[in-house]
């Protein structure tokens, strides 16, 4: 946490309002001191102070009320009319009850005695409604610099969840494990069946090349994630042989939907790993993806040994489901889904959910990177 962040919590933001007011109060007392002296009609010191900080502190607590009603009631779009009156109103009655008070009180100390309360008012609102709407503009940038801080913020935080992803996505398909399986594949395909060999490096060399991509883009669309995925299947085909079918139901409006990157391939390694591997007869993996009510639903299911009730989701060694999480909710906040069903010898479902977002061919990120 830094220092800024530390004061924040030490001093609420009123008090900054009263420390600035405070000053002005300084500011005030001295002017009246001194231009009262200078016209031959000196005051006492007391007095200049207790006038000026009257109205500093006046304007201080219109100032927390403005402060307050920008944040409760932000001019935006689509809120313009309603926060408009709702200010307009609220500053109305803020600087009457204000003009008000000061009159009172300078009536009180004898200041101005010759001047009537309609004097007051009518000197005294006008400009004091200007300044109200000088405070919500303030009030304003304050709070559009907030939230370009806390998107910046944001922002970051995405970058860093998909570096992680990213890494951790290279992690497991670097395991020691898999890399033996795959060249002793490689190895025993050789001699038996050169081509096979030759595109099973391929396809390994096309899997870490785009691993070890930098600046990858924070979403794809569906194809874009479907291509990424297809060297990986294909050496899990070749390893696996018979003992693993790979279906796949895409709806031909979902392939230019936006989907996170790198959310795709963890999962389907997780059925392969987890679910098809172990078994001992021949698997499947389905992968589907559907459009319904203004979301995409993304489904991976296996036919796989499933997990019992009330067993862990993440497994040693695989990719768990903490790091889906976690990124789905930086990118969608909650609008996103993620559901997981899964039973001994039935396989598991991983469902996830999320805003349909369609782009224009060949307009995303990764198109511009990848393409040749």
């Amino acid at each position: 946490m830094t220092d800024q962040e530390n004061t924040r919590e030490r001093w609420p933001w009123w008090s900054f309002i009263l420390l600035a007011w405070s000053v002005v109060g300084v500011l005030f007392a001295s002017s009246i001191y001194l231009s009262r002296t200078a016209l031959g009609d000196p005051v006492v010191v007391w007095e200049a102070i207790g006038v000026g900080f009257i109205e500093a502190y006046a304007w201080a607590a219109v100032t927390v009320a403005a402060f307050w009603l920008t944040r409760r009631f932000h001019l935006e779009r689509g809120r313009w009319l309603s926060s408009g009156l709702v200010h307009l109103l609220a500053g109305a009655t803020l600087v009457l009850i204000r003009a008000t008070a000061i009159h009172y009180i300078f009536q009180w100390t004898g200041w101005f005695p010759e001047r009537t309360f309609l004097h007051a008012i009518y000197g005294l609102v006008p400009p004091n409604f200007v300044t109200y709407w000088m405070l919500v503009g303030i009030a304003l940038a304050i709070e559009y610099a907030r939230r370009y801080r806390e998107r910046e913020l944001s922002s970051a935080q995405l970058e860093a969840q998909l570096t992680r992803a990213r890494l951790q996505a290279l992690k497991m398909q670097l395991h020691p494990h898999f890399l033996f399986n795959t060249l002793h594949a490689i190895s025993s395909l050789v001699h038996r069946d050169p081509d096979a060999a030759e595109r099973m490096i391929a396809n390994l060399s096309e899997m870490l090349r785009t691993a070890l991509a930098h600046e990858a883009a924070q979403e794809v669309t569906v194809q874009e994630e479907l291509e990424l995925l297809e060297p990986y299947l294909e050496i899990e085909k070749t390893r696996m042989g018979d003992r693993l079918t790979i279906t796949q139901e895409i709806a031909p409006e979902t392939r230019n939907a936006q989907l996170p990157h790198l959310i795709l391939q963890p999962l389907v390694e997780n059925a392969i790993k987890h679910g098809i591997a172990p078994r001992r007869g021949a698997g499947q993996v389905e992968i589907t993806t559907a459009r319904l009510n203004g979301h995409l639903k993304l489904r991976v299911r296996d036919n796989g040994r499933g997990m019992p009730a009330g067993a862990e989701l993440s497994r040693p060694g695989g990719v768990g489901l903490s790091n889906t999480r976690d990124r789905l909710k930086q990118l969608y906040g909650a609008e996103h889904r993620l559901n997981v069903s899964s039973s001994p010898e039935a396989g598991t479902l991983i469902e996830i959910t999320i805003p349909f977002r369609p782009v224009s061919s060949g307009s995303s990120e990764y198109s511009a990177k990848y393409s040749r």
